[in-house]
């Protein structure tokens, strides 16, 4: 009994310990206009996509953590129309569904929250066991600045601690905070 106690609280303290073993580094996105701190160097990939308002683009940064979760910031140039025509919460409501339809994710819940002095959205969410995959628990916030959808989002094992969230978001700086809102 004494040495399963002794495995569980070394399972745990190494798990615990994770988040800070990893190369954590600055990232800077779209011109230097967001940064973040993220545990790796994340691989850069473009994503086009045509909207009744017009074209979307968008540069999504992703570092996979082997045998916990990934971290993901997602920024997304959209048309001048679109905030005239479709309005904050329609474009945070088909963004919600848009990310969670990718993720095969499950709403738990969808907040407001303001960071900086920018009103955003919070998703807390949790995926399915896929594929040998165990679920995960995560947590997406969308912020609407200027022209440009960021979300930025962040999962760990079902169960994990919180550490990688709360290195991600709070490092999470917009270099011009006051064209949000």
């Amino acid at each position: 009994m004494k040495s399963l106690a002794v495995l569980v609280s070394s399972l745990l303290l190494s798990t615990s310990a994770f988040a800070s073993d990893l190369k954590w580094q600055s990232v800077s996105i779209n011109s230097d206009k967001v940064t973040l701190t993220m545990p790796g160097k994340p691989t850069e990939k473009n994503e086009s996509s045509s909207s009744i308002v017009g074209d979307v683009n968008t540069q999504i940064y992703k570092v996979v953590v082997p045998d916990d979760g990934n971290v993901t910031i997602a920024c997304s140039d959209l048309p001048g129309a679109a905030l005239f025509f479709a309005g904050k919460d329609t474009i945070y409501g088909n963004a919600k569904g848009k990310f969670l339809s990718g993720a095969y994710g499950k709403e738990l819940s969808w907040d407001p929250i303001t960071y900086e002095g920018i009103d955003g959205m919070k998703l807390m969410f949790q995926t399915p066991p896929l594929k040998g995959h165990p679920g995960y628990d995560g947590e997406a916030q969308f912020y609407l600045v200027g022209d440009y959808l960021y979300v930025i989002s962040v999962t760990d094992l079902v169960g994990s601690d919180l550490k990688m969230q709360d290195k991600v978001f709070t490092s999470l700086k917009f270099a011009d905070a006051s064209s949000g809102s």
